[in-house]
């Protein structure tokens, strides 16, 4: 089939003889479930010249799929796929595991669509594993390579972070949605990650890790909605209720040892909500910075000052 398939480049034909051997099976072509087989270039799906079939034939669902070709391209004037249509049919499904053998064919693979403009420009929703292996929108997935989203997300929903294979697309993904950047809602998934694991199973790093982001970087973070992490437990309290004295422990409401921004006050109202509030870590309080950000953390409410003397 090679030798005539070579041959047809040469030769002249007229429009029927143009149609009848489109049906003709020539072309070599592989199918996810027949394996190799011979078809008509008509019934063929021609992958553009971007992808290899070998690196994609395994991703594929049901179908004949051929290795692009310039004899079919401008003697038969045969389209290639799209990106969108690729990404139609394939087979995987959010949820669907990739063997780990195929993943550095589905590195090579989704490099293709990230280089295309067609799949830009489409706003393909690209599937990517996460840190077990599962595909997930990469809209839903967190990057490697911010460290807070590592510390947290690693200890508290690992599925939430990318696959480590996938590290160097890692830039060219964000395109695609990945979550790369520290921003107010990326930081409030961080908060939730520890308010949803924090009653379950000890996170010391994570807690610290995304509490000192909280007091040092947050405040200079574009669009803070700040009421949004008022009742999400994210913050190491001090031990004591009132500093120095543990002896006044058991008079204070129980509070766990993590608790939320609206369940702390700050140090100048200690003595007036000290019973009913958490204290901050000695050597963590608030900076100016956060305070003046963030104007209601740590002031106690008229019922946190009235409770005690009833």
């Amino acid at each position: 089939c090679s030798w005539v398939t070579q041959e047809l480049e040469n030769c002249s034909l007229t429009d029927d003889q143009m149609s009848a051997v489109q049906t003709l099976p020539l072309w070599s072509a592989r199918s996810p479930v027949a394996g190799t087989t011979y078809v008509g270039s008509k019934y063929a799906l021609m992958f553009p010249v971007q992808i290899r079939l070998n690196d994609a034939i395994q991703f594929m669902g049901p179908g004949n799929y051929i290795d692009h070709s310039s004899i079919l391209f401008w003697k038969f004037e045969k389209k290639p796929m799209t990106m969108k249509e690729i990404h139609n049919h394939m087979a995987s499904r959010v949820g669907d595991t990739v063997d780990s053998r195929d993943i550095p064919a589905l590195v090579k693979l989704l490099r293709a669509f990230i280089d295309h403009p067609d799949s830009q420009k489409a706003k393909i929703p690209l599937l990517v594993p996460d840190t077990t292996g599962a595909y997930r929108s990469v809209e839903t997935l967190f990057s490697r390579r911010e460290e807070l989203f590592v510390t947290t997300m690693e200890a508290c929903q690992p599925s939430a972070l990318i696959h480590p294979s996938f590290d160097p697309l890692d830039p060219s993904l964000k395109l695609f949605g990945l979550k790369t950047d520290v921003t107010f809602d990326t930081f409030i998934s961080c908060a939730c990650a520890i308010h949803d694991t924090v009653a379950i199973q000890g996170i010391p790093n994570a807690i610290r890790a995304v509490y000192s982001y909280y007091r040092d970087q947050l405040p200079f973070v574009r669009n803070a909605k700040w009421n949004a992490l008022d009742n999400l437990r994210f913050i190491p309290r001090a031990e004591d209720r009132r500093r120095g004295v543990p002896s006044f422990n058991s008079y204070a409401k129980a509070l766990p040892s993590t608790v939320s921004p609206a369940e702390m006050v700050r140090p100048e109202y200690e003595r007036v909500a000290w019973s009913q509030r958490g204290l901050f870590p000695t050597g963590s309080e608030p900076t100016e910075r956060l305070l003046a950000e963030n104007k209601a953390l740590g002031l106690p409410s008229v019922e946190d000052v009235v409770r005690p003397m009833t």
